[in-house]
């Protein structure tokens, strides 16, 4: 081999090994750093919908941006602070309610399948095993394990606020520094590419916040026209599972049914058609709706995308799946499909 086409080789050699260690380098940075990186996600997503607001509002009045956000984020408060005090009481109550009977009804339902001759051996087995984890971990260290993990969620509450309030007062800046990052030669599709995952997560949250509000009004008037004990708190509950799709769903069903199935299994039957027609009207009426204006996912991604990220990352995995997962479809269709494959007729924003 010529010692011009040695060298030739051995560069290239040098170049992948380099790649490759520069690949597996940032994989591993992001696999270390994937809470925050989460967190600083969630920021991101709440600074969008900020943004928005404030946006709409500062076109249709005198303000300022700045001024608009100010009287959003104080709109915000008091909303939150007036609609806490409100409802403390309330929810406070049904609270310690729901979880009394959901335990009644657990033992019920325990009781029942004690009755059962397949059933004895295993719920058997299952409580020996319970039994044993609870001895082996002692009362003070169960309270302290709660206590931090409140202390965890609280913090990172805080901090999603902090980063959503900063990113949102000056989101120009931090676009600018993201985009600075890029060659001068590739800045412009890095802009365009940039304003589409906001646009794809703007109309994402919009899509989730509606859909939330609808299905927590469908399941507080079904389950009180079915007469199922505390229904306004099993609606606020509906509600907030509702922003996480699929798996949200079936974890609403399940206290719904426990407290149904303490009244009677004729009950339990009920809830059960409330949910699959609440399903029904979610799937072929609310979500062909949205799909005119916001964005859309396939269930399989949705599902796929929650269940890799819930093994990897835990909760924040799960609830953020569908974003990140709204997000890598525009990036694949944007920097891959068009950029890469030139085909131009795929639209980059689904949905809208």
């Amino acid at each position: 081999m010529p010692a011009k086409t040695r060298a030739t080789f051995t560069a290239r050699v040098l170049i992948a090994v380099g790649v490759i260690t520069a690949v597996v380098l940032v994989l591993l940075l992001v696999w270390r750093t994937a809470d925050v990186l989460l967190i600083l996600f969630a920021g991101g997503l709440a600074a969008i919908l900020l943004n928005w607001i404030s946006a709409v509002l500062s076109d249709h009045t005198p303000l300022s941006y700045r001024w608009a956000l100010g009287l959003v984020v104080l709109l915000l408060l008091v909303l939150t602070i007036g609609g806490g005090w409100l409802m403390a009481g309330p929810l406070t109550t049904q609270a310690g309610e729901l979880a009394a009977n959901l335990q009644n009804s657990f033992d019920d339902l325990m009781t029942q399948l004690d009755s059962t001759p397949w059933a004895q051996d295993a719920w058997q087995q299952i409580r020996t095993m319970a039994q044993n984890g609870f001895a082996q971990t002692d009362l003070v260290s169960r309270f302290t394990g709660a206590f931090s993990g409140l202390v965890s969620v609280l913090t990172n509450v805080a901090v999603v606020l902090f980063i959503s309030l900063y990113l949102a007062f000056e989101p120009r800046v931090y676009l600018s520094g993201v985009i600075h990052l890029v060659p001068p030669a590739r800045r412009g599709r890095a802009h365009q590419v940039l304003l589409a995952v906001r646009e794809v997560l703007r109309w994402w949250l919009l899509g989730r916040l509606a859909s939330m509000l609808l299905l927590g009004v469908l399941w507080t008037i079904g389950l009180w026209i079915l007469g199922i004990p505390l229904a306004f708190i099993l609606g606020v509950l509906a509600t907030l599972l509702a922003f996480v799709p699929y798996i949200g769903a079936v974890l609403t069903i399940i206290p719904v049914l426990l407290l149904a199935l303490a009244q009677g299994p004729q009950l339990a039957l009920y809830a059960l058609i409330l949910y699959l027609v609440i399903q029904t009207i979610e799937s072929n009426l609310l979500t062909p709706l949205m799909q005119r204006q916001m964005i859309s996912l396939p269930p399989v991604v949705t599902l796929a995308s929650q269940l890799i990220l819930g093994l990897l990352f835990g909760f924040m995995g799960i609830l953020l799946a569908p974003a990140l997962a709204a997000v890598l479809i525009v990036l694949v269709k944007m920097l891959y499909v068009q950029d890469v494959l030139g085909d131009q007729a795929v639209e980059p924003v689904p949905g809208h």
